[in-house]
C-alpha cells in the first residue's frame, strides 16, 4: 500500500497541465462546420416535410380518380360504391368541420360587433 508521502511526492513532481492554443483554430472551424451542417439539415428536412403535406390527395379528388377508374373498367360497380360511400362521409366530415369553424368566427366576430355597439371594452 502506498503511503501518504509517496502519493503527495508523485502529484507534486507533476507538472501542470498546459492549454495547447494550437488547437484552438481547428476547435472553432469544426464547432463552425457542425453548425453549418446542421443549420442545412433542418432546411432540408422543413423542406421535404412541407412538400409531404402539399402532396396530400383530397378526398374530391380520389373521388374523381376512382370514378375515372369505373369508367374504364378497373373497378367493378360493388367496389366503386363502397369507394364513393367512404370517400363522401370522409368528403362531408371535412366540410362540416370547414364549416363548425366558419359559423363559430361568425359567432365570435358578431359578439364583438354587439359588445363594441354597446360600448364595452374587451
Amino acid at each position: 500500500m502506498a503511503s501518504f508521502s509517496s502519493v503527495s511526492t508523485l502529484f507534486a513532481a507533476s507538472e501542470p497541465v498546459r492549454m495547447n492554443w494550437d488547437a484552438v483554430p481547428s476547435l472553432i472551424l469544426a464547432l463552425v462546420g457542425l453548425g453549418i451542417f446542421v443549420a442545412i439539415a433542418v432546411y432540408v428536412l422543413s423542406k421535404i416535410r412541407a412538400g409531404q403535406k402539399s402532396e396530400e390527395v383530397s378526398p374530391s379528388e380520389m373521388l374523381s380518380a376512382f370514378s375515372d377508374m369505373y369508367e374504364s373498367g378497373d373497378l367493378s360497380l360493388e367496389e366503386y360504391r363502397s369507394i364513393k360511400h367512404y370517400l363522401a362521409a370522409s368528403l362531408s366530415s371535412s366540410v362540416s368541420a370547414r364549416e363548425k369553424k366558419a359559423e363559430k368566427k361568425s359567432v365570435d366576430r358578431d359578439m364583438e360587433l354587439e359588445r363594441l355597439l354597446r360600448g364595452e371594452k374587451r
